[in-house]
């Protein structure tokens, strides 16, 4: 599956990554290494390692740009970009994750004994 992960912060990042299970597990472990909350802001299901890269090839555009070591060096952050109007879309775009439960239909009634 293809996930979107967002930093809760001004400015904040979304990171376009790619998990075989268990995203929550993923999004833990980025969480340690981040100073800002990450919220999963979308799921593509399905999705393949493949997808991944033709979804960092499209935005490449808005991939993340920082100052690097040396002169005149930028470095790109790897899997993440500018939350453009255009990812926005294709995230708001996507079907709620994890879908929502079947609602129950509780259509018992009890026989009434006179």
């Amino acid at each position: 599956m293809i996930y979107f992960i967002y930093e809760l912060r001004e400015g904040g990042a979304i990171k376009i990554g790619y998990a075989k299970t268990n995203i929550e597990n993923r999004i833990n472990q980025m969480q340690t290494g981040n100073p800002s909350y990450l919220e999963l802001r979308g799921v593509m299901v399905p999705g393949t390692k493949r997808d991944e890269a033709k979804l960092h090839r499209q935005f490449r555009h808005s991939r993340i740009r920082i100052g690097g070591r040396g002169r005149k060096r930028i470095t790109f952050r790897g899997e993440w970009f500018e939350p453009t109007p255009e990812l926005m879309e294709l995230i708001d775009s996507l079907p709620q994750y994890p879908p929502p439960s079947p609602p129950i239909i509780d259509d018992y009634e009890p026989e009434v004994v006179q």
